[in-house]
This record gives C-alpha cells, structure tokens and sequence, in this order.
C-alpha cells in the first residue's frame, strides 16, 4: 500500500513540475513588453522635447519679426507723413 501512494505522489509531483514550466516564459514576455514600453516612452519624450524646443525657437524668431515688421511699419508712416 504505501508503494502505491509513494508512486502516486511521485506523479502528482511530477504533474506540478510539469504545470509550473509555463512561469519563466510569462516573466520574459512580460519583461520584454514592459521593456518595448519603457523605450517607446523615453522615445516619445524626446521627441516631444526636441519638437518643444524648435517650437520655441520659431516662437522667439516669430516675435522678433513681428517686431521688425511694427518698427519698419512706424518708420513708413513717418516717411508718408513727412511727405
């Protein structure tokens, strides 16, 4: 009798060394989406820094022409009303 139940538990054992395999396999993709995931973000943040800084430096560009234009413009109607 306890030859049969130590067989049996052998395979009951053997049923759950067998069941459990599946983890190291989940953990590496999981690992690597999550490591996809972290690196499309840092991608996607400097881009987006990159994208704000020429953004800001168009802006700035903007402004001074903007200001130019004004100058140029006062210094016309100057001239028209002198003429």
């Amino acid at each position: 009798m306890q030859i049969a139940s130590g067989g049996t538990n052998a395979r009951a054992r053997s049923r759950r060394r067998i069941e459990a395999n599946y983890w190291p396999g989940f953990v590496d993709a999981l690992s690597s989406l999550l490591l996809v995931i972290i690196f499309l973000l840092s991608l996607f943040m400097l881009t987006q820094f990159f994208l704000g800084q020429e953004l800001q430096g168009r802006d700035t560009a903007l402004s001074r022409l903007n200001s130019q234009i004004a100058e140029l413009t006062d210094l016309l109607q100057l001239e028209r009303s002198n003429s």
